[in-house]
């Protein structure tokens, strides 16, 4: 079976550790490889009442972006447009350069 969550707790007590995701702990013998907050896909067998841990991998996930970046990212995107328009206001430049030039700024500006 496999679970993917945020992990809410960790608990090394000598060569064994649990995991807590969505209230249900997953145990597995060694070190934990995750610290609390890391969102995981966990592998695990059930045995009665424990979850057992077969493997578990920390999974990179982007975090959505707060109310002040999301209007950061407005402001980018915004003035990458107006800058990426040619002189006579008819042609839009393609996607992708505005999307490139409004990185570039709010690296640039709020980083």
């Amino acid at each position: 079976m496999n679970v993917k969550g945020r992990v809410k707790a960790v608990n090394q007590k000598g060569d064994r550790y649990g995991v807590n995701i969505d209230n249900v702990w997953y145990n597995a013998f060694g070190d934990c490889p995750v610290l609390g907050g890391d969102f995981v896909s966990v592998d695990f067998e059930t045995k009665g009442k424990f979850h057992n841990i077969k493997g578990i991998v920390k999974i990179d996930v982007e975090e959505p972006l707060s109310r002040e970046d999301n209007i950061h990212l407005q402001v980018c995107l915004k003035i990458a447009s107006e800058q990426l328009r040619r002189g006579d206001g008819k042609d839009i430049p393609n996607p992708k350069q505005i999307a490139d030039y409004a990185r570039e700024l709010m690296r640039e500006v709020w980083r």
